[in-house]
């Protein structure tokens, strides 16, 4: 049986290693919403771009800390950093990995509808 001292250590470990993947997920999310932000303004995603900008810490810090398959994580809006912490599976190399398909498979949609515009109009679809 362990210690009482033995499971205060073991739950300073769990919560370092909490902390630091929410933090792994802030610093993830901010980039990526960063990134998907300049893509909008330079004209290459229709449409509009809200990001979570101040609110990764706790969306990131709930996900974290719930347990899959007993919480359910329901947020509202502005939520990157928690939807992907609570709801992708593996490393966070992997994970990256995910959100860097799904923004390639958007641009490449963004760019076969631009192109279908020109075709049938003749001109460029400018952002207005």
């Amino acid at each position: 049986m362990a210690s009482g001292a033995d499971h205060e250590d073991n739950l300073k470990n769990d919560s370092s290693e909490m902390v630091l993947d929410a933090f792994r997920w802030m610093v993830l999310a901010r980039t990526f919403e960063d990134k998907i932000s300049s893509i909008y303004k330079a004209g290459k995603i229709v449409g509009g771009v809200y990001v979570g900008k101040g609110q990764e810490a706790f969306s990131s810090a709930l996900a974290v800390n719930l347990v899959k398959g007993k919480d359910i994580y329901s947020p509202l809006i502005r939520d990157m950093a928690g939807r992907s912490a609570f709801g992708l599976q593996g490393d966070l190399r992997c994970r990256l990995g995910q959100h860097q398909r799904l923004l390639l498979e958007h641009l490449e949609e963004v760019e076969r509808l631009k192109e279908e515009n020109r075709k049938e109009h003749g001109h460029r679809m400018e952002r207005q």
